[in-house]
């Protein structure tokens, strides 16, 4: 009897072995229709193939189709198109390839497909894993050190289950491809096209400061671009520290229509018929724009911020005025505050990735200048805006500062009080030292 049971015993053991090598001499997973259709896509839609990059070797487990992966990434790597006058004849003539035109797939399918082809190799390399841990047994390594192989070996394949360095790269890429590819400029138009030539409009993560003297201008040429900027549909947040919302709106509306606002503050027996029309058209406008506004007395980076978070983010912000701007920490002076809020601005447009549009005010003494214009010195409280500011630029009237002089200004006494020059000090992606 006790020979039976022994007997029995050797035969279980025996029965459970073959079980375990059964499951190690399975074929490692794939998915064959599913690598001809991410091929497909990439031979037929040209737009796509740039996603090649996207993809390994190790993605691919059938041999003919890792050919076929390796040939389209030559071609692109080489910069041509994936197409038959580009392909190896070899690479044409192989059977796999002709299951690869006759698979199925769009390029909307792409992302889909290539996330679950990279699923599918992360198992098989859990299989493989399980399979050299097992001859690692045979082989009478210790305990200890293949469970710590395998720890190191599960947590790589833990870290490409998540988005890797490389995906977000892949996206940042994916982003940038888009931006290229855009008929418009970089960042969002200004309206004004020399303006948005030289610095290729307001570019997210970036910080643009706008100095001038009190009375230059320098509000109602901001709100020309807010205006300019709501028309396309943008959002956006405009901060006023130093305007009610009624006057700003009034302000807005006299951009839209050309009624001065000196006429819609009177009465309004002195608004003509005509302009009453023009006003109301453009109240209704108004309300189609994703126009929010933010002001108070007391108004910090970090109000703005929470207004951001609040509301959805926001395409472009504007800010009326940096000086008028509080700092959210214990300053020591004047100096050390206005820097808090230049730092912090700039921050806030990067961690955002949004323009930000900041008016500053200058030193009048700027008229002293040798050549009667502002430059960034003249920016008044702290030399740290000129750091954090991508773009410095200044709008500039001579009419502000002096009288009209036949004999120096090469234009009519009317045209010298309108005219208005903008220059760009300092853009740290393009052209700069320019008046526009």
């Amino acid at each position: 009897m006790r020979n039976l049971k022994k007997r029995l015993e050797v035969k279980r053991l025996k029965n459970s072995n073959a079980l375990v090598t059964d499951r190690l001499v399975d074929l490692p997973v794939s998915n064959l229709h599913l690598e001809l259709s991410v091929l497909h896509i990439l031979l037929f839609y040209k737009h796509r193939q740039k996603d090649i990059i996207k993809l390994e070797l190790d993605d691919f487990y059938n041999y003919g189709t890792q050919l076929i992966y390796k040939e389209f990434k030559r071609i692109v790597d080489d910069g041509k198109v994936i197409d038959p006058a580009t392909i190896h004849m070899g690479i044409l003539g192989l059977p796999t390839y002709k299951d690869v035109v006759g698979a199925n797939g769009f390029d909307s399918d792409l992302d889909r497909y290539i996330a679950e082809l990279k699923k599918i190799a992360q198992q098989r390399k859990i299989q493989r894993l399980s399979y050299d841990a097992t001859v690692k047994v045979k082989e009478g390594k210790d305990p200890l050190e293949i469970r710590s192989w395998q720890i190191s070996e599960l947590e790589k394949i833990k870290a490409e289950s998540f988005e890797s360095i490389k995906e977000q790269n892949y996206k940042v890429n994916d982003e940038l491809m888009a931006e290229l590819e855009r008929d418009e400029f970089f960042g969002i138009d200004s309206g004004y096209s020399k303006l948005d030539y030289a610095i290729r409009g307001f570019t997210n993560g970036t910080l643009t400061i706008v100095g001038g003297t009190p009375g230059v201008g320098k509000t109602t040429w901001l709100l020309n671009i807010v205006n300019h900027v709501c028309k396309k549909d943008k959002k956006v947040l405009y901060i006023s520290l130093e305007m009610s919302y009624a006057l700003l709106q009034m302000k807005l509306i006299s951009i839209m229509t050309g009624v001065p606002t000196s006429v819609m503050m009177s009465t309004r027996k002195n608004i003509g018929e005509n302009s009453w029309k023009e006003i109301t058209r453009a109240l209704n406008k108004l309300a189609t724009y994703k126009l929010y506004r933010l002001g108070k007395s007391e108004t910090t980076v970090i109000d703005i911020e929470n207004t951001i978070n609040t509301l959805g983010g926001f395409d472009i912000i504007f800010v009326d005025y940096l000086q008028l701007l509080s700092s959210s920490g214990q300053s020591r002076s004047r100096y050390e505050a206005i820097s808090d809020i230049s730092r912090s601005l700039k921050k806030l447009s990067t961690k955002h990735n949004i323009p930000i549009i900041v008016v500053a005010s200058i030193n009048r003494a700027y008229k002293d200048n040798p050549d009667k214009k502002p430059s960034i010195s003249d920016l008044r409280d702290s030399g740290n805006i000129e750091y954090d500011a991508d773009t410095i630029l200044f709008l500039h009237r001579a009419s502000s500062f002096r009288d009209y002089d036949d004999t120096e200004d090469e234009m009519t006494s009317d045209e010298f009080e309108h005219h208005a020059e903008l220059i760009i000090a300092k853009n740290r992606y393009g052209m700069a030292n320019k008046s526009i």
